[in-house]
């Protein structure tokens, strides 16, 4: 028991060191002290540094994932379960490239399609670049997701109503021509 107490008051000692130097300090500390052995001085730094080294993880992974944003998540998370994390935002990637195909083939001028109804299919893309900030901000600041702030959501939704008018109108501006040229062209013969 005498050396337990003696280990126990050696062991608070070299605590107390421990608490007030530094990492390089302390192991010269409790080897002078006569503490420990130096192979587990050595095991002891190890030990310190790791557990520094996770805190120091933990508290950077903190960091990241305070400015990492889910926009389209209401808790962070998915309601899909752990396997399809993040699916909203990799199906919003791949939905891109078949859209700017579309675009592509829809202003060939084989196409014939109305420059409203072009510029209409064009102009929502100005939606999707909106709604990106747009869900960010609701989330960060409302901390909910985009459709819930009303303000954010009201003025992501007026780009994309405005490119509804425009691609309606384009093609109901060409559909009435249309029908006027064939009107007159029977009327004439």
């Amino acid at each position: 028991t005498a050396s337990s107490s003696r280990s126990r008051s050696a062991m608070s000692a070299a605590t107390a060191r421990r608490r007030h130097a530094s990492s390089s300090s302390r192991r010269g500390d409790l080897l002078s002290a006569g503490a420990f052995a130096p192979e587990a001085l050595d095991v002891l730094a190890a030990s310190i540094d790791a557990s520094a080294s996770a805190a120091s993880a933990s508290a950077s992974a903190s960091r990241i994932a305070e400015l990492a944003v889910d926009a389209w998540s209401v808790t962070g998370g998915t309601t899909l379960g752990a396997r399809f994390a993040g699916i909203e935002t990799k199906l919003f990637q791949a939905g891109l490239p078949p859209y700017l195909v579309y675009l592509w083939f829809l202003g060939a001028p084989e196409t014939r399609a109305p420059e409203a109804s072009n510029f209409g299919a064009r102009f929502l893309l100005a939606f999707v670049l909106a709604t990106i900030p747009a869900g960010v901000v609701a989330k960060t600041t409302y901390g909910d997701v985009l459709a819930n702030v009303d303000v954010l959501h009201g003025a992501s939704e007026s780009l994309l109503t405005c490119s509804n008018f425009l691609f309606a109108f384009g093609f109901a501006t060409a559909i009435a021509a249309e029908t006027a040229t064939a009107t007159a062209t029977a009327t004439a013969t």
